[in-house]
C-alpha cells in the first residue's frame, strides 16, 4: 500500500478530478489497478468515493467493479445510506449489472433510508430504475419515505423520484399525489427554476403512470411557454409531446411552439421520435396549428429519406397509418415510397404468417407456423398492426366486421363504458386497460345436438395460470411482454372450454362440427398475439361466423368522471377529481 498511497489519498485524489471533471486517462486506469490491489483495506466511505469517481468519468473497467461488489458485500453492514446511495448510482451510471450486489444494496437500503437526506432516496431510485433491476419492496419503502419527506425535496429530487417510479412502472397512489402536488406549488414558487429536462421527464412520467392532473399539465404548460420551446432538445420535446398524447391534454399554445420547434429541427430527429412525434400530433390535432401538414411533410420525408428497412416495423405501420388519414398526403411520391414499403416489407408478410396459422393441416404445421411467426415479429419488431391494418389482418384469416344494421357493436361499447374507467388514453391502450366483449350461438352436433349461448360479457385482462390444454389451443405469440393474459384472448377461451366440455374431450375432429356465430368486441385494436389467437380460433372452428369490432383507444377515450361510472369494475389511473374522491 506505501507506493500506491492510503486509501484516503487514493479516492480524495480520485474524487477532486472527478468532481472538477478531469477525465485524466491515465490516472484512472491506475487508480482502478490499484484500487483493486488494495481494496481489502478500503472502508465504505473508499469503497463509496471510488465506485461514485470512476462513474462521473465514465471509467468504466470490469476487475475494478467486480472487485468492488465483493468487497461491498463482504463488508455491506458496515455502510451507511450515503455509501450505498453512492455504490448504487455509481454501478448504474457505468452500466454495471451484478444481482448479488444490487440485492445485497437493496436489503441494506431498506433499513438505512429513514436515515438517509434526501438525495440518498433519489439517486438509489435512479440507480434500480436505469438499470431496470426490479425490486419493488425497495421502491414501496422508497414511496413511504418520499412521502413523509416530500417537502424537503428540490425539484430536481422529484423529477428524479418520478421518472424512476415511471420507468419501473411502478405506482404508488400516495406517492403520485404528493408528487404531484409538491410539483405544483414548487412550480407556482418558482416558475423558472425547473429545467426542459426536469418538465419533459415530469410529463412523461406522469403519463406512463396514467396520471391526469389538469392542474398539473396547465402548470407545467405555463414554465415550457416561460422557458421556450427552442431550449427543449429533441428528445424532450418529443417526451413532452408523446405525454400530451398520451393524456389527451391539448393546450394550443404549447402544441404551437413544439410544432414549429419540430418542423425547424426535424432533420435531427431519429426515426423513432419522427414516428412519436407523427403520433402525438395526430392525437393532439395538429392540423389545426399546422394547416398546410407541413410538420407530417417533413417527417415523411426525413423517414424517406432513412434506411428504414432498419426501423422497427411497428414505426412503419404507425407512421403509415397516420399517413393515410391525410388523403392529401397519401398521392405525394414520398409518402406512397414509404407506404409501399410498409404494406410489402411488413404488413403483407405479417397477413401471410396468419393465414398459415388458420390454415395449418395438422398439428405439426400449426407448431411449425407459430415459431415462423414467432420469429418474424421478432425480428420485425411487431407488438401489433395500428388501427388501420388491423382490419385487414382479421380479413386474411376470414373474419369479418360487423354488418352496419348490426345492434351489437353499440351494446358491446356500452357494456364495456360500464364495466371500465380509465384515466387517460394511455391507461386505455395498456395491457390490463384493454377489455373485451364476447357473445356466442353455437349449435354442436356431436356426441348430441346441443347449444352454447353467451348472450353477451364482459372480460378483462387477467395474467393468472390456465390450463395448459386449453392455453395451447391459442398459444400466444411473446414480443416485449407476455400476451397471454390479453381480454380478448381470454374470452375466447373462456369460449373454448364451453365447448370442449360440451364435446367431452375436444377432439380435433369435433371441431368442424359446431355451428353459430361469435361477436368479439375489442376497446383497442388486437395486438399481433390477439390476432394469432384469431387466427388459431378461426382455424378450429371454420363453420363458426366471427364479426369481430374493435376502437382505437387513444382516439376513443374521452373524459368522464368517476361517478357516471357507479359498477365500474376496473379502475385504471388517476385524476384529480379521483384523488379527491378517495
Amino acid at each position: 500500500m506505501e507506493n500506491d498511497g492510503t486509501p484516503q489519498d487514493l479516492t480524495n485524489t480520485a474524487w477532486a478530478l472527478a468532481k472538477l471533471a478531469v477525465n485524466n486517462a491515465p490516472f484512472f486506469e491506475y487508480f482502478a489497478d490499484a484500487s483493486v490491489r488494495n481494496l481489502y483495506q478500503f472502508d465504505p466511505q473508499n469503497c463509496a468515493n471510488a465506485v461514485w469517481s470512476v462513474a462521473a468519468v465514465l471509467h468504466k473497467q470490469l476487475k475494478f467493479c467486480d472487485a468492488v461488489a465483493e468487497r461491498t458485500i463482504a463488508s455491506i453492514e458496515q455502510f451507511g445510506m450515503q455509501e450505498v446511495a453512492n455504490v448504487a448510482w455509481g454501478m448504474a451510471h457505468l452500466g454495471y449489472v451484478h444481482a448479488p450486489l444490487l440485492h445485497t444494496l437493496a436489503r441494506k437500503a431498506m433499513t438505512e433510508l429513514p436515515r438517509g437526506a434526501e438525495q440518498n432516496l433519489t439517486n438509489t431510485a435512479w440507480a434500480y430504475a436505469q438499470l431496470k433491476f426490479g425490486s419493488t419492496t425497495l421502491f414501496r419503502c422508497i414511496a413511504r419515505e418520499v412521502v413523509e419527506r416530500v417537502g424537503n425535496f428540490r425539484s430536481r429530487d422529484i423529477s428524479i423520484t418520478a421518472w424512476s417510479f415511471a420507468r419501473m412502472e411502478i405506482r404508488d397512489d400516495d406517492l403520485v399525489d404528493v408528487l404531484a402536488e409538491g410539483f405544483v406549488c414548487k412550480l407556482r414558487d418558482d416558475l423558472g427554476g425547473w429545467t426542459p429536462q426536469e418538465l419533459s421527464n415530469m410529463t412523461w412520467s406522469f403519463a406512463v403512470l396514467d396520471v391526469r392532473n389538469c392542474s398539473l399539465l396547465d402548470s407545467t404548460a405555463t414554465a415550457t411557454l416561460a422557458l421556450g420551446a427552442q431550449e427543449f432538445k429533441q428528445q424532450e420535446l418529443t417526451n413532452m409531446l408523446w405525454a400530451h398524447a398520451s393524456l389527451r391534454y391539448r393546450h394550443a399554445d404549447v402544441l404551437a411552439a413544439f410544432v414549429i420547434q419540430a418542423r425547424e429541427s426535424l432533420s435531427q430527429y431519429s426515426v423513432q421520435n419522427l414516428v412519436s412525434a407523427a403520433g402525438a400530433f395526430q392525437v393532439l390535432s395538429w392540423h389545426e396549428v399546422d394547416r398546410e401538414c407541413i410538420a407530417l411533410r417533413e417527417i415523411v420525408r426525413r423517414f424517406a429519406a432513412v434506411d428504414h428497412g432498419t426501423a422497427p416495423g411497428v414505426e412503419c405501420v404507425l407512421l403509415a397509418s397516420a399517413v393515410e388519414k391525410v388523403p392529401e398526403l397519401c398521392k405525394e411520391t414520398e409518402s406512397l415510397g414509404m407506404l409501399m414499403h410498409a404494406k410489402t416489407f411488413i404488413v403483407e408478410p405479417t397477413l401471410q404468417h396468419l393465414s398459415m396459422l388458420q390454415k395449418a393441416e395438422t398439428s405439426t404445421a400449426l407448431d411449425w407456423a407459430h415459431d415462423e411467426m414467432q420469429a418474424w415479429v421478432e425480428k420485425m419488431q411487431i407488438p401489433h398492426l395500428g388501427p388501420s391494418y388491423t382490419r385487414a389482418a382479421l380479413t386474411a384469416v376470414s373474419i369479418s366486421p360487423a354488418p352496419r344494421e348490426s345492434a351489437w357493436p353499440a351494446e358491446a361499447r356500452g357494456a364495456v363504458l360500464e364495466a371500465a374507467w380509465w384515466s387517460c388514453p394511455h391507461a386505455a391502450v395498456s395491457s390490463q386497460g384493454v377489455v373485451a366483449w364476447c357473445s356466442w350461438r353455437l349449435h354442436l352436433a356431436s356426441p348430441e345436438s346441443r347449444q352454447l349461448e353467451e348472450p353477451g360479457r364482459v372480460f378483462f385482462a387477467n395474467d393468472s395460470a390456465e390450463s395448459v390444454l386449453i392455453g395451447r389451443l391459442l398459444q400466444p405469440i411473446f414480443i416485449q411482454v407476455p400476451r397471454g393474459g390479453h381480454a380478448e384472448r381470454r374470452a375466447l377461451l373462456e369460449l373454448l372450454r364451453g365447448v370442449m366440455r360440451e364435446l367431452s374431450a375436444g377432439k380435433d375432429g369435433a371441431w368442424p362440427q359446431v355451428r353459430g356465430k361469435v361477436c368479439l368486441y375489442a376497446s383497442h385494436y388486437p395486438c399481433i398475439s390477439c390476432l394469432a389467437s384469431l387466427a388459431r380460433f378461426r382455424r378450429l372452428l371454420p363453420e363458426v361466423t366471427i364479426e369481430v369490432e374493435f376502437d382505437d383507444a387513444s382516439e376513443a377515450w374521452s373524459d368522464r368522471p368517476i361517478a357516471s361510472v357507479p359498477n365500474a369494475q376496473l379502475f385504471m389511473g388517476r385524476t384529480a377529481e379521483r384523488v379527491e374522491s378517495r
